[in-house]
């Protein structure tokens, strides 16, 4: 597999005993909001991408100012280049397919407060800017935790794709990169991305409640339009109300002082998906959740201003599609035992359906860096299965700060994990 989870594995038999008759056990990794450990490492790796041909490495770290902060190694384990890209805090690196050329995120590349994310292309001994530029929302909070949201990488063997707010570029072995524009405006914003071998991709995007739009895009590189849209899918579970934010008592143009207005208006997106090809055939998964987005009004200006993106723990409906759109399976919310963050991938032969389930949300911490941001969840006390044509599939959330990465076989009946 091309990314290494750091995770709890726990695994499933069929007349296995249930997990909640079993002792969790202590992980190594520190609780995300541990105190008094001492100082972040200093070379804390946030990504990884392995070249087509398997013989290099590429390491994204957050490396401290000054130091080389993506790495790239032999398959002896052997530096053979290193770059200092940006300032500190690499958000994700892949390789250009057949390619021994990386992009590389950076969400810190001038070393201001005010950065915003930068792809860089590195070639030989040189780390070179790329003239594409990130738009959309700027802020974006998995339950308690802000993050800023950076730009997307997605690979898969002989492509590789980049998504930029409504831009996504597609690489491809032995072709000339691939752009198409997508009908994502501000204040919606991308979120989710995946790749195939093929360089088809799909793309997930908020939508609002007030100014409904599209929620899934399905792209063939080779068309300048999506081959197929979805708009927002509202059957999943209803999110937790937002605290009322405390945004002070300025003093209003009358000169009066009080609270600003603020209100939360419903979005909805699919925040993992996932796209696997079987020669011309492909299936297309998605995991939608149900968030906010707050508006505040300016003390300024009187006018409401985009405050950001907000997604509670919930149970996401899981949705599987064919190439025209058609529903394949769905599984509801009822499936799932707990609230938990969904990260997607189906396996290499498309019979198995690998699913990171976690009460840790991948993203962007308030200080610049990748981070694992745990919520609050219940241990998984059984394991749930529905059926996908002929097969099966299963869910499980887990207990908090561990991740469980599953293997279902969706060709036998019986459920094999």
């Amino acid at each position: 597999m091309r990314r290494i989870l750091l995770t709890c594995l726990l695994v499933f038999c069929v007349g296995s005993v249930p997990l909640a008759s079993q002792e969790a056990k202590a992980t190594k990794p520190p609780r995300w909001d541990a105190r008094g450990l001492g100082p972040l490492p200093r070379m804390g790796i946030t990504s990884l991408d392995v070249s087509d041909d398997g013989k290099e490495i590429v390491v994204g770290t957050i490396a401290a100012f000054g130091d080389p902060n993506v790495i790239v190694l032999d398959n002896a384990g052997k530096i053979v280049r290193h770059y200092k890209v940006g300032q500190q805090w690499i958000d994700d690196v892949a390789f250009l397919p057949g390619s021994k050329e990386v992009i590389a995120l950076c969400t810190m590349p001038a070393g201001k407060a005010g950065d915003r994310v930068e792809v860089f292309r590195l070639k030989d001994d040189k780390e070179l800017p790329e003239k594409i530029q990130q738009e959309g929302p700027w802020f974006f909070h998995y339950g308690d935790h802000s993050n800023h949201p950076t730009m997307k990488l997605a690979r898969a063997k002989n492509a590789t794709a980049l998504l930029a707010g409504n831009q996504v570029i597609i690489y491809r072995k032995s072709k000339e990169p691939a752009s198409v524009r997508l009908s994502i405006n501000d204040p919606n914003a991308s979120v989710s991305l995946a790749v195939d071998e093929s360089g088809w991709a799909v793309i997930g995007a908020t939508s609002r409640a007030s100014v409904p739009g599209d929620t899934v895009y399905l792209i063939d590189p080779d068309k300048k339009k999506p081959i197929w849209t979805r708009a927002a899918n509202k059957e999943v579970e209803k999110a937790p109300a937002l605290e009322k934010g405390q945004y002070g008592t300025p003093t209003l143009p009358d000169g009066s002082h009080g609270q600003l207005p603020q209100r939360d208006d419903k979005v909805w997106a699919p925040l993992s998906v996932a796209i696997h090809s079987e020669g011309p055939k492909k299936l297309i998964a998605v995991a939608d959740y149900q968030g906010w987005q707050r508006w505040v009004r300016s003390s300024a200006t009187m006018k409401e201003e985009n405050q950001g993106l907000r997604f509670m723990p919930t149970k996401p409906t899981i949705t599987v599609y064919d190439d025209s759109g058609k529903t394949v399976q769905r599984f509801a919310v009822e499936k799932f035992m707990a609230p938990f963050w969904c990260k997607m991938q189906f396996a290499a032969d498309g019979k198995s359906a690998d699913r990171t389930a976690s009460t840790m949300a991948p993203g962007k911490s308030t200080g610049h860096g990748s981070d694992l941001a745990t919520d609050k969840a219940k241990r998984c006390s059984s394991l749930g299965k529905t059926s996908i044509g002929n097969g099966s599939a299963g869910f499980c959330s887990t207990a908090a700060g561990q991740q469980v990465s599953k293997s279902c076989s969706l060709v036998q009946n019986p459920l094999t994990c």
